[in-house]
């Protein structure tokens, strides 16, 4: 049986418009105005990362981050998470646990990402979640959270594979000599990924095909 080590945003579920709503939330809350952007606001990486990318560094200090950050996470870990949902094919591969086992890093905070799965009713599904602590300082990088979670899963790392749409992603797996896989159908980009990932695929159903054969080999 393999081990899968999912991603959550952009890998599982399409949370776009949820996280930009309540990133804009927080901003406000913080009296930021969003003309002062310097690019859009877009989602994937943590969201101290995207308002560091997105906010003119002369006016954003670590205190600000701080700031918006709290703001966030006290309405996004509150939200009912209306427009969050699988992508599609994914929920096939989820509720398949003949053949593997789903264990969920994320970035999200603990309480969101269990609000998340129990609203789409995968508590059965998914056997371990790591995720993040809400103070930025105690926050762990995802090839910590990979390698803390492979020694709770006691496997031999042929069987654990990782899967992700972001660099971050495939960097935790290939550090932890896990096999990593890429896809494409959220924020993921070809030309970040091709030389991190040891497969990469457009759609689900591509993934899932290859996820049964994979397992397969390694049984036979």
């Amino acid at each position: 049986m393999l081990n899968i080590i999912w991603d959550l945003d952009d890998t599982l579920i399409d949370s776009k418009k949820d996280i930009l709503f309540n990133i804009e939330l927080a901003l406000r809350d913080a009296f930021f105005d969003t003309v002062n952007l310097k690019k859009p606001l877009y989602v994937g990486p943590p969201i101290e990362s995207i308002l560091k990318d997105v906010i003119p560094s002369e006016i954003l200090s670590n205190e600000k981050i701080t700031e918006i950050v709290y703001h966030y996470r006290k309405h996004y870990d509150k939200s009912e998470f209306p427009t969050t949902v699988p992508f599609d094919g994914i929920e096939e591969i989820i509720y398949d646990t003949i053949h593997f086992n789903h264990y969920i890093v994320t970035n999200k905070s603990f309480s969101a990402a269990v609000r998340i799965i129990k609203k789409l009713g995968w508590e059965k599904n998914i056997l371990i979640l790591k995720s993040q602590p809400p103070n930025i300082e105690q926050r762990k990088t995802k090839t910590v959270n990979f390698f803390n979670l492979i020694n709770n899963i006691k496997s031999i790392k042929s069987f654990i594979l990782g899967i992700g749409d972001t660099k971050e992603d495939a960097i935790a797996a290939k550090n932890n000599d896990i096999t990593s896989i890429g896809v494409l159908w959220g924020s993921g980009k070809k030309e970040e990924l091709f030389n991190l990932c040891d497969y990469i695929f457009n759609n689900t159903k591509q993934l899932y095909d290859f996820l049964i054969e994979y397992n397969n080999a390694k049984i036979f």
